[in-house]
């Protein structure tokens, strides 16, 4: 199916490219017989050049054109390669049918003149060319917008029951996961306050708790995450420096043999929520985790414009493959046991706060990763964060 979808890309096209050089050429051959006949005065056909002659060759031109035109514009369309053979079969069928018809329009006039024949023959041969690939041409994109609808509607489908599943996760993790963490939680509690807090037991106690929390933390990222595929999720103006600012020292809590070096201005708003700092943490946990240097160095630099804040993560790292740099962002096949969101979803998140996210140098020297994002004015914030600048997700503009 392929290789015959492959040949009929190349062939019909090139058929009609061919067929209009052949009308061309048989005009060119007509004029050379026509002027011959005025020079040899064989009396063949004693007026050469008519009316009829005249109007017939202007009237086809630009059918013969169209059909040349056609067949490379065929090679260049949106219009499926399976289709172009239905359009060949349409220019056939209204070739032939424009001759038979102006055949017998020339039998019933008994029209006797040798030129006059051929012209008339050559003009029908352009006119029903012309005519029956655009009826092909027609019906062809007829045919692919249908099936493009087709398919939109079998999408929309699919993204109405993603929909529907993605609302019974949402409501299963608020209340029947949600409700288990807490159960946890409470009796995590209890077991602390029943035990010395040097023993053992009060010891896993703290552990169970933290654990508890941290659960139901990811619990709301991920209700949020959902909340964002419906189009609901609501942004208002959040302090970037204080995110990142804590995201760093997390780090540097977290891996003692790392270094970071912070330029981070004060105060600092974008539109985002919660999630934010998901983003970030992220991207900083990869630079020391990913980082082969037996000092792991980071920085975080934070520029600003009116409009913009760009934030830049450089690693002193080995860099990261051309073929691995190419799907960084990309969403994978296959699950991995990976911490934190991913840099899938990390890509997904800086896409719905209306910023963009790249990686912009990869090399031995190591890698940096580039995060832009709106601004929002202090002035504009509001006194306690300010609803007024937060806006929220609608499906068409939704990634």
């Amino acid at each position: 199916m392929g290789e015959e979808s492959s040949l009929s890309k190349r062939r019909v096209p090139q058929a009609l490219v061919g067929a209009s050089g052949v009308l061309v050429f048989v005009v060119i051959l007509e004029t050379i017989g026509r002027l011959r006949s005025i020079e040899s005065l064989t009396g063949v056909d004693p007026v050469v050049f008519t009316g009829e002659y005249l109007v017939g060759v202007v009237t086809s031109l630009p059918f013969v054109v169209g059909v040349g035109y056609a067949g490379y514009w065929l090679t260049k369309s949106s219009i499926s390669p399976r289709r172009h053979r239905r359009v060949g079969i349409w220019g056939v069928a209204g070739l032939v049918a424009s001759l038979i018809i102006n055949g017998a329009m020339i039998v019933a006039f008994t029209v006797d003149s040798t030129w006059l024949v051929v012209g008339w023959l050559r003009w029908a041969a352009a006119i029903g060319l012309g005519i029956g690939v655009a009826i092909g041409i027609s019906e062809a994109r007829a045919v692919d917008s249908a099936i493009e609808a087709e398919r939109a509607e079998l999408q929309a489908e699919h993204l109405e029951a993603q929909r529907d599943l993605l609302e019974y996760l949402n409501s299963l993790l608020r209340h029947e996961v949600l409700n288990s963490v807490n159960v946890i939680s409470g009796y995590a509690s209890l077991l602390q306050e029943e035990h010395p807090s040097e023993s053992r037991s009060h010891e896993y106690g703290e552990t169970i708790e933290e654990q508890s929390q941290d659960m139901s933390q990811v619990i709301h990222d991920v209700r949020v995450l959902l909340d964002a595929t419906h189009g609901t999720a609501t942004f208002d103006p959040v302090n970037l420096s204080e995110i990142l600012r804590e995201e760093v020292k997390k780090v540097d809590r977290t891996y003692d043999t790392a270094e970071i070096d912070a330029s981070i201005p004060d105060d600092v708003l974008v539109p985002a929520d919660r999630l934010l700092r998901r983003v970030f943490g992220n991207l900083l946990s990869n630079a020391v985790e990913h980082n082969d240097s037996e000092t792991p160095v980071i920085s975080v630099t934070v520029t600003t414009t009116p409009e913009t804040v760009r934030i830049e993560i450089a690693d002193n790292g080995s860099g990261i493959p051309d073929t691995a740099a190419e799907t960084l962002f990309t969403r994978p096949e296959t699950g991995r046991p990976d911490h934190g969101v991913g840099l899938y979803l990390v890509g997904k998140l800086v896409e719905n706060y209306r910023g963009r996210i790249d990686l912009t140098e990869s090399g031995s020297n190591g890698s940096v990763f580039t995060v832009e994002l709106p601004r929002v004015s202090s002035e504009n914030s509001g006194s306690g964060g300010g609803v007024s600048t937060a806006f929220t997700l609608t499906d068409a503009e939704h990634p």
